[in-house]
């Protein structure tokens, strides 16, 4: 009966002992040479997750990490000293950014009563390096055909960098380059400078904002082309839910001073606006589901209103499209 108590109170402790003793930390040697310690909190065949004290839990594929070595080289990089907390880290001369590109291709056709085909095709590629810049290109072409009428024609890409001050603020500077056929638009260049602050940035979601001004350079058919000043407000929103579901939405708001700020211009951004506004309102948010590591769909919608548009008609161009994509 004694022994049998005894058993008894030690299967109880065990939960107990189990709560009370710290899990282990662990130190995982990433393929770029770096290091990350922290507690395993899952593993899969091709991802850990790991709890680090300061970055929260972060979500790490195997194939970011080195290959396995041998016992005595493990042993040798154990010895390599560690900097005490509070060290700033030592600068490398060497900036490698690390890029991630996707290529994404959605095409829909319709015959009967109606015949339609729409054609997009979108790349992007971005980056980041240890000097807390990051980087960030799109191009994309989108053509639209009906009833033998062409409805869309427009391509449009830019670049995008930002540097962050601190885990909160941050400047940027964005440049776009589009034309549209449609809208006999030859080119439109703008080049936005600003500032932003970090709402939230969490391991799974973040949340920007910020404010910027933009120079504008519009070549149109028919028209003299000319340059504008404008103030913009831009917010950008991302959302992991999990290893293979993300969404991502942006938004930006351009406003003229004057409705007067070019010299002429019929269908142009800011040329002739009405009196009631001269804005224009930017938007857009994507759903991707992956697939595998490499192949995702993606839903994409897309929003441009420009109320500086004298032709109510030109003044709102939406689109909504499906594509597969494929990243490395």
């Amino acid at each position: 009966m004694i022994a049998r108590e005894k058993l008894r109170t030690l299967l109880l402790l065990v939960p107990v002992l189990l709560l009370v003793v710290p899990a282990r930390a662990t130190t995982w040697v990433l393929a770029n040479g770096d290091r990350l310690t922290g507690t395993l909190v899952r593993e899969t065949d091709a991802e850990l997750e790991i709890r680090h004290d300061q970055l929260g839990t972060l979500t790490i594929p195997r194939t970011a990490l080195a290959p396995l070595v041998s016992p005595s080289t493990a042993a040798a990089i154990a010895k390599v000293p560690t900097a005490p907390a509070g060290t700033p880290a030592a600068k490398s001369d060497k900036v490698i950014p690390k890029w991630t590109r996707q290529i994404e291709l959605g095409y829909a056709t319709q015959d009967g009563a109606k015949t339609k085909t729409d054609l997009t095709a979108r790349f992007s590629i971005e980056g980041h390096d240890k000097r807390s810049n990051s980087y960030r290109a799109t191009a994309t072409a989108q053509r639209s055909e009906a009833q033998g009428v062409i409805t869309a024609d427009r391509q449009v890409a830019d670049f995008r960098w930002r540097h962050d001050f601190n885990k909160r603020l941050f400047t940027q500077s964005l440049t776009t380059y589009s034309s549209d056929d449609l809208k006999q638009i030859n080119y439109s260049v703008e080049q936005q400078l600003g500032g932003g602050y970090k709402l939230i940035d969490a391991s799974r979601q973040q949340v920007n904002v910020g404010l910027g001004a933009v120079v504008q350079r519009l070549s149109r058919d028919g028209y003299e082309d000319y340059t504008a000043l404008l103030g913009s407000a831009f917010q950008d929103y991302s959302l992991q839910f999990n290893n293979r579901l993300k969404l991502t939405q942006e938004a930006t708001v351009f406003i003229a001073d004057s409705p007067n700020m070019s010299a002429r211009g019929g269908r142009s951004t800011v040329a002739f606006a009405p009196s009631d506004g001269n804005y224009r309102v930017k938007f857009n948010a994507a759903l991707q589901s992956r697939m595998t590591d490499r192949i995702s769909l993606n839903l994409r919608y897309e929003l441009d209103y420009d109320h500086s548009i004298p032709d109510p008609t030109y003044r709102s161009d939406s689109r909504l499209t499906s594509s597969l994509g494929y990243a490395w």
